[in-house]
């Protein structure tokens, strides 16, 4: 879109074959804000239009080649200036077939010549005011269109940025696994899916036996290096549709859709096994990792909560009877 100039003045386009009269009507138009344009021929006057803006066209009725009506009928057919005011300044402008057929084609006005100077700028003033009002409408309207194309910009990165944002909160840093807030939020989702259909889900609570111990001997970060192992290990023996977030310090969570706790117990035996088997080395120095698995079953007759505490209450009674294994 071409910008609007908002301090351009408007321009008067003004046609006759008579030279005299060409240059009198343009000197009236100087007490005027207006830029002028002179043609002498309707023919120059289209080829003028075809690329050029005016506010007003000012023109002859009788020309030799095409007269004033035939050109104004040229002119209403161009879409840019449809709209473009057209008087007829003529020796015959006050007979009334003229008026009805230039009225027909387009014409807002006609003046008799030879016209009061006076009259003729104070028509011409008022179509040159209203072109200058539908500018400053056209520059606000732009401006609007720019305000809100800046402000959408705005709020399109806001929220790019807010959804980012969303998103680093719900990740931890260290595993890249999902975290304890985002983990309620998607067993949350998983209750309301479980009780629609009526099928259980399984929650796992897993604890990295010794973690302190290991963590007082090599450091937090042989510990850290230990978790993300493990937080890869984890991703790798699910399924698709099975979920697992870091839930605090050396614990993971797993949402297990559509599995009551006997399928549960098979995927923590598979991962528990695979954990047990792992080869981890640090600073050249071998490490063997293990981890305690605790299984709450979701139905209608528990709450999350419940569940939750089930699968906690069964990962310290795993803990109890030996660590690395399973209690459900």
């Amino acid at each position: 879109m071409t910008a609007i100039d908002k301090k351009a003045k408007p321009t008067i386009l003004i046609i006759d074959d008579d030279e005299s009269m060409r240059f009198l009507i343009a000197r009236h138009m100087t007490k005027l804000e207006c830029d002028v344009i002179i043609s002498d021929s309707g023919e120059k006057a289209i080829e003028y239009l075809q690329n050029e803006e005016v506010a007003l066209i000012l023109t002859d009725l009788n020309m030799p080649g095409m007269d004033g009506i035939e050109m104004l009928s040229h002119i209403k057919h161009n879409s840019k200036h449809s709209v473009t005011p057209v008087i007829f300044i003529s020796g015959n402008a006050n007979e009334v077939d003229i008026q009805i057929r230039g009225y027909k084609t387009g014409a807002v006005d006609f003046l008799q010549k030879p016209y009061n100077p006076f009259i003729l700028q104070s028509k011409v003033k008022v179509f040159l005011d209203l072109y200058n009002k539908q500018k400053q409408i056209e520059f606000l309207l732009e401006e609007q269109r720019g305000l809100n194309q800046k402000l959408q910009s705005v709020t399109t990165e806001l929220d790019k940025k807010n959804r980012e944002l969303d998103h680093l909160s719900r990740i931890d840093p260290l595993t890249h696994l999902p975290n304890r807030r985002d983990a309620r939020e998607k067993m949350q989702q998983e209750v309301v899916r479980s009780v629609r259909n009526k099928d259980p889900f399984s929650v796992i609570i897993a604890d990295v036996d010794h973690f302190k111990m290991f963590n007082d001997t090599y450091g937090h970060e042989g510990g850290d290096n230990v978790l993300v192992a493990l937080a890869n290990t984890i991703k790798q023996n699910i399924r698709s549709q099975d979920y697992v977030c870091r839930w605090g310090g050396e614990e993971f969570l797993f949402l297990l859709p559509e599995t009551d706790r006997y399928g549960a117990k098979g995927l923590a035996e598979k991962i528990r096994l695979k954990v047990e088997q792992l080869e981890l080395m640090y600073h050249d120095q071998p490490l063997h990792i293990t981890m305690s698995f605790g299984i709450g079953e979701f139905n209608r007759r528990k709450t999350l909560e419940e569940v939750v505490k089930t699968a906690d209450d069964n990962l310290y009674r795993a803990k109890d009877i030996g660590r690395n294994c399973v209690f459900a």
